[in-house]
């Protein structure tokens, strides 16, 4: 009879087991089963907005065509951003009589006119081989 009990508990405890890991198992399987699903509503809402990315794309796109081939001729800026009044570039032309290339120089600096004006007030600032700025 002792074995007979050992056997019956030994049963039950196996079915608690196999039972434990069925629950357990179903239990992973919704799971996998609810990630897979979120995964998916993921990949949904992506392929939704990616006509707003791309239209994004195409605008941002068009605004650079359009910066890099536009006339920048037909823009009428205000006085107070004409750079041929500039005293700086002024002198800058003084330097260049006849050249092509009156407003420019080979030092950076010099095209700013704030910068030059300071370099004007400066000679700290200056650079030595800066032919807007004669020494």
């Amino acid at each position: 009879m002792a074995d007979l009990e050992a056997d019956f508990i030994g049963v039950l405890v196996l079915v608690a087991a196999i039972w434990v890991l069925y629950r357990a198992a179903i239990e992973l399987f919704a799971a996998g089963e609810r990630i897979l699903i979120a995964f998916a509503r993921l990949l949904i809402v992506l392929v939704r907005t990616l006509p707003s990315i791309v239209f994004a794309g195409l605008i941002a796109l068009g605004g650079a065509w359009l910066m890099n081939h536009l006339d920048n001729n037909l823009i009428q800026l205000p006085v107070a951003f004409n750079q041929t009044s500039s005293p700086v570039l002024l002198l800058s032309s003084q330097s260049k009589v006849g050249s092509r290339d009156s407003n420019r120089t080979s030092n950076p600096i010099s095209r700013c006119p704030a910068t030059a004006l300071a370099a004007m007030r400066w000679p700290a600032l200056r650079s030595q081989d800066d032919p807007a700025f004669p020494s």
